[in-house]
């Protein structure tokens, strides 16, 4: 693994790790503040305007994958064409974005069953929300520079700094009273600040780009949209996949009934970002090494990561359905009880996701990510599909089961196996070394961690940090002696300062 690679993982799990802690710490304070229903209600609203960033029509990843190429190649006339270009296509983008979002305002209090003494406090909220999402689409353009310039570090630093920010505006509005429509503006400063010192940062990474009016191209916002056409189908079916439960359970079971979903959901979020901050660095890596011809180390690194995230999926996945419902209890409180079923259903997908997630961006950086719309699109409307049958039935656990049925069949075998053939790396390969190779490891991790729950319990936090702390210690060690290679040992070893041998 190269410093840089390295350096971008650890920033995005330091920043991720950063923001689940600042999220766990503030999300039971605003809960019990709000309320169920007012709660409820704020959980739909973010629900719908995060949907909304797919009005970048997947631009994001196009500007991700040509900045990574030209920086590579070095053309900095096609850079700087091509900035011009995408920040007038993001900016139209927002405008879009917007204009729709307000003309979903009446959906409150005439789809949704609003209380009428809160629909004009959830009416303000939405429209802070929508400006909110509106803005994100057009400063989108601003991340996606500095994550193809492999800035991650930056790009994470200004994250925690907005989230330790949003956080502080939080706890002061909710003391004050203010309610959703304060979370809202408390949201928004937040973001328009790091926006602000994102743009900042991007073009001080990239001083070679000079972006111009004059330099706008009509053929590169076409090559924009022609390459965020399948990338816009995938970031709608993934927000359908993850919000449109909440929306389905709004209509169905109520604003109670979305608390009571969104808190499982919470977990399931920061579990699956963990998981793609660590994927994410791979787009422009590929996208380099595509540009280079370099074919043997893009096999390579296509396996060796699959099973980096399979360890990935076995050590988080696994304590968060055995722990995952006594930790709901010990965090929200007894009333929760309902959400651990839930919690299982939805984290059980992902030991067949994870491990197919490399190949998302492989295909993401080589121009073939068609496949991926594909398999997700149809994920999608199968989810939603079967959610609306079953959750007549069975109920917020109807809906949870309609998640994870056609997520294991087509993320976890459909996708996976198509990129197989499109990169000609064969698919019993990454069976074999990703899944097949795990399966002792698997066997011992959740024998393990039953047993650590029958002795010590997870009943009280001490007792839950004891039992997962010496879970993830036993787990550590068997996949550090038994499942990494000798140079993978000493490479670590270099790393942590511990090996005699220091050259990287």
């Amino acid at each position: 693994m190269s410093s840089s690679l390295l350096r971008s993982l650890l920033s995005n799990w330091i920043g991720l790790s950063l923001s689940i802690i600042i999220g766990f710490i503030i999300s039971p304070f605003v809960v019990h503040h709000l309320g169920r229903e007012l709660y409820g209600s704020w959980a739909l609203i973010i629900s719908i305007t995060s949907q909304f960033v797919i009005f970048d029509l997947g631009a994001r990843y196009a500007v991700m994958t040509f900045v990574a190429r030209y920086r590579q190649e070095r053309d900095n006339e096609k850079l700087s064409d091509f900035l011009s270009s995408g920040l007038m296509f993001f900016g139209l983008c927002a405008l879009a974005a917007f204009a729709v979002l307000i003309c979903l305002l009446p959906l409150f209090g005439t789809v949704f069953e609003i209380p009428p003494q809160q629909l004009h406090v959830v009416r303000v909220a939405f429209i802070l929300a929508a400006i909110d999402a509106a803005a994100d689409v057009a400063c989108g353009f601003y991340d996606s520079v500095l994550t193809g310039s492999e800035r991650y570090d930056t790009f994470n630093a200004l994250n925690v700094l907005r989230l330790l920010a949003n956080a502080l505006l939080l706890v002061l509005v909710l003391k004050l009273e203010l309610g959703i429509v304060g979370i809202s503006a408390a949201a928004l400063t937040s973001r328009t600040i790091q926006r602000a010192l994102s743009a900042r940062f991007a073009w001080a990474y990239n001083p070679q780009a000079k972006v111009q009016f004059d330099r706008i191209r009509r053929p590169i916002l076409r090559q924009i949209a022609s390459y965020g056409l399948w990338s816009s189908v995938i970031q709608a079916a993934y927000r359908l996949i993850h919000k449109a439960d909440s929306v389905i359970a709004g209509i169905f079971v109520g604003m109670s009934g979305v608390t009571t979903y969104a808190i499982p959901v919470i977990l399931i979020d920061q579990y699956r970002s963990f998981a793609e901050t660590g994927n994410y660095i791979l787009t422009p890596r590929f996208s380099a090494l595509s540009a280079s011809g370099d074919k043997a180390t893009i096999d390579l690194l296509l396996l060796k990561w699959s099973r980096y995230c399979m360890f990935l999926a076995l050590g988080l996945g696994t304590p968060l359905i055995i722990s995952g419902p006594d930790f709901i209890l010990l965090w929200m409180g007894e009333s929760f009880t309902d959400c651990g079923k839930i919690l299982q259903l939805l984290a059980a997908p992902f030991f067949l996701i994870l491990p197919g997630m490399p190949f998302m961006h492989y295909l993401y950086a080589v121009q073939k990510h068609a496949l991926n719309a594909k398999v997700l699109a149809a994920e999608a409307a199968i989810n939603i599909a079967l959610s609306l049958v079953l959750v007549r039935q069975y109920g917020l656990t109807g809906i949870a089961f309609a998640t994870l049925l056609p997520a294991i069949i087509l993320r976890g075998v459909a996708l996976p196996w198509g990129a197989c053939e499109l990169s000609g790396l064969r698919f019993s390969s990454y069976v074999r070394h990703s899944i097949l190779a795990c399966l002792p490891l698997a066997v011992f991790q959740f024998t393990s961690l039953l047993w650590l729950n029958s002795v010590i319990g997870a009943k009280s936090w001490p007792s839950f940090f004891v039992n997962n702390s010496a879970g993830a210690c036993l787990f550590i060690i068997v996949v550090y002696f038994f499942y990494l290679g000798r140079e993978e040992r000493a490479y670590i070893a270099r790393r942590l300062g511990i090996s005699s041998n220091n050259h990287p």
